[in-house]
């Protein structure tokens, strides 16, 4: 009988013991050799998850993120290694918080001509999609944008054998490969003679 009674104490004191709960805070002004206090918050959702990992496993967290966009150098991967602790990641008010898996481009802009602007990237930045103050920029484009018009509404599209399909809408008189094509064609993604041509 001793063992039962034993046993039985065991799992009360268990079932008395409180969950720990511990807060985590991040800013964009953080440093992530910041202990990730209120008073002293780390900086990256990288460094959160870390410290995350290496608490109690009957820990309860939340993670707080203060006003600010955070960006992600790489993807965020959850493991087994995250299944430690109950965890909440969240904006400390809501739509505060911006996770990005953008980079923050630093540019010196310089003035080019009429009114364009140019900077030179770090080698090897992949760019899909440009924004500056927050506001979402047309990408360099042939032939140019006009407002209110969509050059991509109307077209055909091309397959060939070991090529990339190309989308060619109707647009203006061009010569390619020495041939004058019917009102012309807008290239996008496309491999012509050996060539890779973008518009």
């Amino acid at each position: 009988m001793k063992p039962f009674y034993i046993f039985v104490s065991i799992l009360a004191l268990l079932a008395s013991s409180p969950v720990k709960s511990q807060v985590l805070y991040v800013s964009p002004l953080g440093n992530d050799k910041n202990p990730g206090t209120k008073a002293k918050p780390i900086a990256s959702f990288a460094k959160a998850q870390q410290l995350v990992r290496a608490l109690d496993t009957r820990s309860k967290v939340k993670v707080i993120f203060a006003k600010g966009t955070y960006y992600l150098p790489e993807t965020i991967r959850f493991t087994e290694m995250d299944n430690k602790a109950s965890v909440v990641y969240t904006s400390e008010k809501e739509g505060d918080a911006v996770i990005s898996g953008g980079s923050l481009l630093k540019l010196k802009w310089t003035f080019y001509e009429r009114g364009i602007y140019k900077a030179s990237v770090p080698p090897n930045t992949v760019i899909d999609q440009l924004y500056i103050n927050g506001v979402r920029q047309r990408m360099a484009r042939f032939p140019n944008a006009i407002s209110g018009k969509n050059v991509l509404m109307h077209g055909i599209l091309i397959m060939k054998q070991n090529r990339i399909p190309c989308l060619m809408p109707f647009l203006q008189n061009i010569l390619l490969n020495g041939k004058i094509h019917r009102e012309g064609i807008f290239m996008a993604c496309m491999l012509i003679s050996g060539e890779i041509c973008t518009g």
